[in-house]
């Protein structure tokens, strides 16, 4: 959801609520903290904050330890259309404040919530530090009034939202960001994202999880005739009021000792609709218990998401933050 102008915006402001907060409790490995419910501000785009929404997990990893971090934001009641960008992220213990651009291992989702409407996103990503250390992963948001450059609103943060050390110490490990954004039109309707083009799972694990998420939208550069986000994109060379339809499957391939492909996993064909009014939608795939085959000759696996454009107007993949695919073994 976030745009290129939101990571300089947001590394200097600080938590903003309508309701007082209370100290969030601390989780040690393997625990979950729950966000702080209640009422918060929704702030004109020039002065969005970046809140901390009181959900932290403490851990403390040894050199090369990993670990599958997972949250939940939950949020409703909204005064007016609010843009809702939920960002979980991890940061070392004792360092510098926390801020958009300086998260050690983050995730981004986010939508446009209309008036009254709720909504829940999911970040999730694999944490995998470059040094040893005491690490505090916390969930944050972005909440801004899509209706006035000026004027600020208000949006409610749901029970059930929160942040989790899912499996603990991870086995075999992996993770890709999507590099670059990729546009789905009529000329390439359909493309693979997310990829880990190669990883070899340690002898002796019979099978891994893999989980792809993605971001697409209709509203980016060149699809409208402004930049400014209070109007319905696109507004030129596509229609004002159509939606995108699209298709999106992830694909878990082991390859023989050739790199030819000797067994294939997918999960269900996933059909989503992103609408005008929305602009940006989060897709989530995840595989469970995907066999290893010992007569592939090889351990050698590859992970991607075949996303298709279907109907509508074009569509753009976001990159880095908001699509990656991991895969894992606890």
């Amino acid at each position: 959801m976030r745009k290129s102008w939101l990571a300089a915006a947001l590394c200097t402001f600080v938590l903003g609520v309508v309701v007082p907060q209370t100290a969030h409790a601390t989780a040690t490995n393997g625990g979950t903290d729950w966000a702080q419910t209640g009422g918060y501000t929704t702030d004109p785009k020039a002065t969005a904050q970046f809140r901390d929404l009181g959900a932290h997990i403490t851990l403390t990893l040894a050199p090369g330890e990993s670990h599958y971090i997972n949250s939940v934001l939950s949020v409703g009641s909204a005064s007016t259309k609010t843009e809702v960008s939920q960002v979980a992220g991890c940061w070392l213990v004792g360092g510098a404040a926390e801020t958009l651009g300086n998260a050690l291992g983050i995730s981004e989702a986010g939508t446009n919530v209309d008036a009254g409407a709720s909504v829940t996103l999911t970040s999730r990503f694999e944490f995998s530090p470059t040094a040893p250390g005491t690490y505090d992963c916390s969930l944050h948001a972005v909440f801004i009034n899509h209706e006035s450059p000026t004027a600020s609103g208000h949006i409610y943060v749901l029970s059930g939202s929160m942040i989790q050390d899912a499996k603990g110490p991870l086995i075999a490990h992996a993770q890709a960001y999507q590099p670059a954004r990729v546009l789905l039109n009529s000329t390439t309707p359909s493309a693979d994202i997310n990829s880990i083009a190669s990883y070899t799972v340690p002898a002796g694990i019979s099978s891994i999880d893999v989980i792809s998420d993605l971001a697409v939208t209709n509203c980016y550069a060149g699809s409208s005739t402004t930049e400014d986000p209070y109007y319905l994109c696109p507004t030129s060379g596509e229609s004002a009021t159509a939606s995108s339809t699209l298709t999106s499957q992830l694909f878990v391939q082991q390859l023989d000792l050739l790199g030819n492909v000797c067994h294939t996993t997918v999960d269900s064909l996933l059909g989503s609709t992103v609408t005008v009014d929305t602009h940006h939608q989060k897709l989530y795939h995840r595989l469970d218990g995907v066999p290893i085959d010992p007569t592939c000759g090889s351990l050698n696996v590859k992970v991607f998401a075949r996303v298709t454009k279907t109907g509508g107007n074009d569509i753009q993949i976001e990159n880095t933050n908001q699509s990656y695919s991991f895969l894992f073994e606890a």
